[in-house]
């Protein structure tokens, strides 16, 4: 992450804020595969933090594109 703040000029403003939230629900999702605990919520066969950082990652997604359209508009 830090060298997208020193070494690379952002195309838009919150891109350093967006590859934080990709590079956690990311981290999230697989310490919770490895994590392996008996009595945790699950919905199917993913527990509920992993249902959340998928959510998570999704919407940084989207966010992602609804910003970079809006910079090349300005």
């Amino acid at each position: 992450m830090i060298w997208l703040v020193k070494e690379k000029k952002n195309t838009f403003h919150g891109e350093v804020g967006l590859w934080y939230l990709f590079a956690y629900s990311i981290g999230r999702f697989i310490i919770e595969y490895f994590r392996g605990d008996l009595v945790r919520g699950e919905i199917g066969s993913f527990s509920t933090s992993q249902i959340i950082s998928l959510l998570l990652f999704a919407s940084a997604l989207i966010l992602w594109f609804i910003l970079k359209k809006r910079e090349k508009r300005d």
